[in-house]
């Protein structure tokens, strides 16, 4: 038995009946002593105890996604796209399980959908063929199924009902217009910004000071010895791991306020399909022929079983050493020398340093704010100590705003030593540097 409109198969459809969805309740669950009296709740209890607990871990360990079958082909001869048979996940912990091949006719479901929003159609004026893209989603659905004899009231034992006894866990199918806004996402913005930051993943948000900051502890990494870098992708996880996970919550809903136990609604569908340049041709019946359509699995996700990711664990490292540097001949900033207080910035360089070319000129800061880049003017420039590699910078202003970039010369007003070589080595190269600011300006 399937559920499936806009798809049909071979099996029975069940009604839609919103009642038939069993509790769930992962933390209350039924304790039995000999002799105890059990009545209706008391079986409730016990089955939302345990299908809270999967749906807890579905949702929030396993995310939504494809785990097998689900195929989605084109038929041209029938006008159909059809479905096979497979099981998925979605975002709130329901096990979608497909059990017989479904299909949609594409003329049918035009005719019935033509004017839903989304629906870009494209072709000749005479309206002779129409050519449209629309993704196949799966969601969750429950029907009561198999009446048994009842008693209409628990106090009066003559009188008797029928009810169901069973709830059949199933799926609907539907093709909607349109691709998909944002292939791969989960229903609500994706989990973990500051790990996917980290591994290239997502892209910084403009203006976030700690997205610029995470950034930045990237290119550091990655500027280490190949063997020196899993420790420290390791230490950076650990860390961003803990923040994101802080931020991750159950959703609440909008209408009724209340907090959900899983990071999406019911209802929450997976896209398992796209179906490109789907032509339809008008045929002299009035009816209409399908003539093109490209399904493409490519943008869904697919849940990986942890036995092939342990496996895939063992494949080429992702992390190798580059090519050896030839050395440097000049001086270099070190890195981690760079501080600052107020409107102090230290730094101090590998080597010493030659004084005349310690000048303002050869130091650039600006500010990141809300209305963009600005410029701080650096007062002074003054080598602090005897071996000339320590050097300290007196700005304008105390600087506001969300991320400060520092660039010292190598190339137009260089940094150099005393043998006239550029910051970075010939034909030198500028050191850049950003500090993350902790108030907006």
């Amino acid at each position: 038995m399937t559920a499936i409109p806009d798809f049909v198969d071979s099996q029975s459809v069940c009604p839609d009946d919103a009642a038939a969805l069993l509790p769930v309740d992962p933390f209350n669950a039924l304790r039995i002593s000999f002799g105890m009296l059990l009545g209706v709740d008391d079986f409730e209890t016990e089955q939302a105890y345990h299908r809270g607990k999967m749906r807890l871990h579905n949702s929030w360990l396993h995310g939504h996604g494809v785990v097998w079958g689900l195929g989605v082909s084109s038929d041209l001869p029938s006008g159909e796209i059809r479905v096979e048979r497979g099981l998925a996940l979605d975002a709130a912990g329901h096990e979608l399980h497909l059990d017989a091949q479904a299909c949609v006719s594409t003329g049918a479901w035009f005719d019935a959908h033509r004017n839903d929003p989304g629906m870009n159609v494209t072709g000749p004026a005479d309206g002779s063929s129409v050519t449209f893209d629309a993704h196949v989603v799966m969601r969750f659905r429950a029907c009561q199924t198999r009446q048994v004899p009842a008693l209409s009231d628990p106090c009066d034992g003559a009188q008797t009902s029928t009810a169901y006894s069973r709830v059949f866990e199933t799926v609907e199918l539907h093709l909607v217009p349109g691709l998909d806004p944002d292939p791969g996402a989960t229903p609500a913005p994706r989990p973990y910004h500051r790990l996917r930051l980290l591994f290239g993943l997502d892209a910084a948000t403009t203006g976030s000071a700690d997205d610029l900051a995470i950034v930045a502890e990237r290119a550091d990494i990655e500027k280490l010895p190949g063997g020196e870098q899993p420790t420290a992708y390791l230490s950076a996880l650990r860390r961003y791991a803990a923040r994101d996970s802080a931020d991750l919550q159950p959703l609440t809903e909008v209408d009724t306020g209340s907090v959900l136990l899983f990071p999406s609604v019911d209802t929450a569908p997976v896209v398992i399909a796209t179906a490109t340049g789907i032509t339809l041709n008008k045929q002299a019946n009035g009816g209409w022929q399908l003539a093109a359509a490209t399904v493409s699995l490519d943008t869904r996700r697919t849940l990986i079983d942890t036995s092939t990711i342990q496996e895939l664990l063992c494949g080429p490292a992702l992390v190798t050493p580059g090519p050896a540097q030839p050395p440097v001949n000049g001086p270099t900033v070190l890195p981690d020398s760079v501080t600052m207080q107020g409107r102090t910035i230290s730094l101090a360089f590998s080597t010493a340093v030659l004084p005349a070319s310690v000048t303002t000129s050869a130091f650039t800061v600006t500010v990141l704010g809300p209305a963009g880049w600005r410029p701080i003017r650096v007062d002074q420039a003054d080598i602090v100590d005897a071996t000339n590699t320590s050097v300290k910078l007196t700005l304008h202003s105390t600087p506001s705003g969300d991320v400060l970039k520092l660039v010292v010369s190598g190339t137009a007003t260089p940094i150099l030593d005393a043998s006239n070589n550029p910051l970075g080595g010939p034909p030198g190269f500028d050191f850049v540097h950003m500090i993350a600011l902790s108030g907006g300006s």
